[in-house]
């Protein structure tokens, strides 16, 4: 008869391999003979757990636990089985034997860390396992959960760095290969994240999230071929995962086939056995779409049942909504999508019954009120909303603004406003912040507090002394002075494809480009290359200010123009984001930048076609002099006479 120990050792040679059904027997038999063999149950609970039989998980590991008092790894598998079963009662007594037998144990403080953030108690949970990962420097599990938790607020530096130290104990791990892959294409970065999407795809194949998620980041460079070979797959092999559907559309919709993708997602939805998720990702592939209106039709019965949602629904709902009110400019709507709009509560405040007494309090609350860019928010949605002050710029304090060192450059372009970093996780600690706001919640405030969309613009300016370099610079150019922006990679804009709109044009193109994107200049010498020279948004801005007009698709360049007053012509695809909302062609938020979409969603070189005489009939229309260049050809001066500094 074989010994219990030789069948568990088999059965973990069966489970390291990947056969866990012969592991499973394996262990069976060891507890038909052993009841309360604590390896069996937990390995198998295990298997079930990854097996998602979470009631037989459930009923392993409780067996387990109440045979052991120091098992830290039982007491884990218990939480994780709870947590997933929505036992949270068990989850929080399991959590709390094992922290009395290891309080820095990385899986247990991993797991308390995640109960604390889901209570909305950030920091306790990052100074759990700030503490746990002093005592396990290189614990992958403690690593990850802490770069997840930092990306999820925001702050994109120190979250890369944990996932990136998690990486490197273990290089080939396709878990974390994916994470950080995943990290940098939320971040924007597709062309740095996809070698580590792909060399996770490599190494699991069979993953079909994954896959999903590597056909959005080709789709994002570009490689539109094979995003589409890749989403078809996902959706092919399993027509039940809703995020493969959303991405399948997203892909279609670029290849000029969403009404197709959407029938065929439709289809889906409605046997969906998860409903509310099904009408949460088709809403979501309608807003892609470029039909908003469609979107929140479909959200509306959600908004009755908010009640009985679970958080994580609530929110994804709840965005959604606010999104697509946003975007059909129903922004008297806006306010009640967030949860709480009472301004006295989110502060901390008393109501007093007194209206004065009332009117008293809150302006000094909010004079010591910082705002914190909300993680969730992109540096662009962050521009739009940095333009609502908490007082009166002219009569009150500077604003204190909290979030990524990224916007620091753009911030200091806002007279009111004192920017602060908070990219590192001891920024986090400061004791003098009294109150903060989250900056999305000034869409929530009364006009008659933040100021209306339009009041509040101009919001950015140029220094003064950059403008003067600028102008010296870009003297004696023929006008008009047209800066050009552009897109980095497909499915965006390239430079190449303003050659129709530009045909015949009498004035000077001037590149705002400074990143990766500037490489496209060395196809058109016509275009002068100012963004070689900048030292920071001080130039950007600079030379928006000393131009005639700035052209180009949704990015930094066209924000800052709108947010300093400047002319701009916006270029957008039908499925332009909320803040592009626009009435007769004039953007809601920045009056004056004029918005010109394309008539479906896809090429960019056929759509700019379409509108090449829009462009032309915007240039013709700044009316500036023409002023001699001196018989001079622009693109035959050097360096310092065509816009060095």
């Amino acid at each position: 008869m074989l010994l219990i120990d030789e069948r568990l050792s088999a059965a973990r040679g069966h489970r390291s391999a990947g056969r866990n059904d012969d592991a499973s027997l394996l262990y069976e038999s060891v507890l038909d003979v052993s009841p309360s063999n604590i390896p069996a149950l937990k390995e198998l609970a295990a298997i079930r757990l990854t097996e998602g039989r979470l009631d037989e998980a459930m009923d392993l590991a409780m067996r387990a636990a109440s045979r052991v008092n120091d098992d830290c790894e039982v007491f884990a598998l218990l939480a994780r089985v709870a947590l997933l079963s929505d036992r949270s009662d068990v989850a929080a007594v399991a959590i709390e034997q094992g922290l009395t037998q290891d309080p820095h144990h990385p899986e247990i403080n991993k797991l308390k860390a995640g109960t604390l953030l889901q209570g909305g108690d950030q920091k306790a949970a990052e100074r759990l396992l700030i503490a746990a990962l002093r005592h396990h420097p290189n614990d992958a599990g403690l690593l990850t959960a802490l770069s997840q938790m930092y990306l999820d607020d925001g702050l994109s530096e120190p979250a890369l760095a944990y996932s990136h130290k998690a990486l490197t104990q273990n290089p080939d791990n396709p878990d974390l290969l994916a994470l950080v892959g995943s990290q940098l294409s939320v971040l924007g970065n597709h062309a740095e994240a996809l070698p580590y999407l792909e060399r996770a795809h490599l190494q699991q194949p069979s993953n079909v999230p994954l896959l999903s998620y590597l056909a959005e980041t080709l789709l994002s460079v570009g490689q539109l071929t094979e995003a589409h070979r890749l989403a078809k797959r996902v959706v092919t092999l399993m027509p039940h995962l809703l995020s493969g559907w959303q991405t399948y559309v997203k892909v279609m919709a670029y290849r000029g086939d969403a009404e197709a993708a959407l029938a065929e997602f439709v289809a889906i939805a409605k046997q969906h056995p998860e409903k509310i998720e099904a009408a949460l990702t088709l809403a979501g592939a309608y807003r892609i779409s470029g039909n908003p209106a469609q979107a929140l039709r479909l959200l509306q019965p959600l908004a009755a049942k908010f009640a009985t949602l679970s958080p994580t629904r609530k929110m994804l709902a709840t965005a959604l909504i606010r999104d697509c009110c946003l975007t059909l400019g129903l922004f008297d709507k806006v306010a009640a999508t967030f949860p709480q709009t009472d301004l006295h509560a989110m502060l901390g405040l008393t109501q007093h019954g007194g209206k004065n007494a009332e009117n008293d309090e809150l302006p000094a609350a909010l004079a010591e009120t910082s705002l914190v860019i909300d993680g969730n928010l992109s540096s662009l949605d962050a521009m739009v909303l940095l333009r609502f002050n908490l007082c009166p710029p002219e009569t009150g304090p500077p604003t204190r603004v909290l979030g990524a060192s990224s916007l620091a450059d753009i911030v200091a372009l806002m007279p009111g406003k004192r920017f602060e970093a908070n990219d590192m996780p001891e920024a986090d600690d400061r004791d003098d912040i009294v109150r903060a706001l989250p900056l999305s919640y000034t869409l929530a405030l009364p006009e008659g507090m933040r100021g209306t969309m339009t009041s509040t613009v101009p919001y950015a300016r140029a220094p003064e002394e950059r403008r003067e370099i600028w102008r010296r610079s870009l003297a004696g150019l023929p006008r008009p002075l047209i800066a050009l922006a552009w897109d980095a990679t497909r499915p965006g804009l390239l430079l190449d494809d303003y050659r129709t709109a530009f045909n015949g044009f009498q004035g000077t193109l001037v590149s705002v480009m400074w990143d990766e994107a500037r490489h496209q200049l060395s196809d058109w010498s016509l275009v002068i290359d100012a963004g070689v020279h900048f030292t920071s948004m001080a130039d950007l801005a600079a030379v928006i200010a000393e131009t005639d007009a700035i052209i180009g698709p949704n990015g930094v360049p066209l924000h800052l123009a709108g947010a300093m007053g400047a002319k701009a012509l916006l270029l957008t695809l039908p499925n332009w984001p909320w803040y592009w909302h626009n009435q007769d062609g004039v953007s809601s938020w920045y009056p004056t930048v004029k918005v010109l979409k394309t008539g479906t969603i896809g090429s960019w070189a056929a759509g700019i076609e379409e509108i090449a005489p829009a462009i032309g009939e915007f240039c013709r229309s700044l009316c500036v002099p023409s002023l001699a260049s001196n018989g001079r050809d622009p693109t035959n001066l050097s360096a310092a006479e065509r816009g060095k500094p």
